[in-house]
């Protein structure tokens, strides 16, 4: 086995688009869209090998350089002992990554007698939702973001959430310069910043969807995404302003409502182990977490 790994660019994209997000697990990551965009900050490259799509990157910036799980083709115990013996032959480690359960299940299946360890933080794992539940707010879970959705739209009667078009994108990157300004500089936003507007500007070849909520001219917030897996969409970006009571949870329900019906679960990434972002996540009421990390295959027998 050689594989040839190329950085993931924009030109990768019809080849991405080949295993993706048709092969995908609903990781948050593997949508081609954030793939191709975060690409250079989580430092990504890919190969494809006998109808299967490897991905070595950088997930999280705590973790080492990892393989992503075979997407696609034959994923058998011959497959990957042929990886660990050409990964062994360029020096590199056998470390995993993806699903943790599903990637031990796996290797008990097809490699029984090898060693392995798990590496997996809590801070790592993706928030899954019911997009029906989001979209109508039904259920007694869902009563206090019903009432600041109540609020915001007692303040702000002729807002909506509208699809986000291509003659919204200028107002929408007017709307993050607001609210970027209202921020500590960092380079993590200078990043994110700059992928918004590289998506911006290959929205639809990238195969995003987005929304935006607004009253008449005015925009007090944007959001899109794009397909991680079948019937599982991710929220890539959602930005609006804490200081205008309500105006997140009528983004996130407006969207959810825009969304067609063949999208089922809504992934909303990761909390990254901040403690706001993990309340605000579970006040949601996600129906699962997707526990992601990486295996590392120990020295042994196959």
């Amino acid at each position: 086995m050689f594989l040839n790994f190329e950085p993931v660019t924009l030109e990768s994209l019809s080849a991405l688009k080949e295993f993706l997000p048709a092969g995908g697990t609903g990781d948050c990551n593997l949508s081609p869209a954030a793939l191709i965009c975060l690409a250079q900050k989580k430092e990504t490259h890919f190969a494809i090998h006998e109808g299967s799509l490897f991905l070595r990157w950088r997930p999280r910036s705590v973790m080492p350089e990892v393989y992503c799980w075979p997407i696609g083709g034959r994923a058998d115990g011959e497959f990957i002992a042929e990886f660990d013996d050409y990964l062994l032959t360029i020096g590199r480690e056998v470390l995993l990554y993806g699903n943790i359960r599903t990637i031990t299940e796996r290797l008990g299946e097809i490699l029984p007698y090898r060693n392995f360890s798990i590496f997996s933080e809590n801070a790592w794992w993706d928030y899954l939702y019911e997009r029906e539940t989001i979209a109508s707010l039904a259920g007694r879970p869902m009563h206090r973001k019903r009432n600041f959705v109540r609020r915001f739209y007692s303040g702000h009667p002729g807002a909506k959430v509208v699809p986000l078009t291509r003659e919204l994108r200028e107002p929408c990157l007017a709307y993050l310069s607001g609210w970027l300004a209202e921020r500590e500089p960092s380079a993590n936003l200078e990043q994110e910043s700059w992928a918004i507007g590289f998506a911006f500007d290959h929205f639809e070849e990238l195969g995003l969807i987005g929304g935006v909520l607004m009253e008449g001219e005015t925009v007090y917030g944007f959001t899109y995404g794009a397909l991680c897996a079948p019937g599982v969409f991710a929220i890539h970006i959602e930005k609006a302003g804490k200081d205008c009571v309500g105006a997140y949870p009528a983004l996130s329900s407006g969207f959810a409502a825009l969304l067609p019906d063949t999208v089922t679960l809504l992934n909303r990434e990761e909390d990254l182990g901040v403690a706001g972002l993990r309340k605000a996540k579970q006040d949601w009421s996600p129906v699962r977490m997707l526990q992601k990390g990486y295996v590392r295959l120990l020295p042994g027998v196959y």
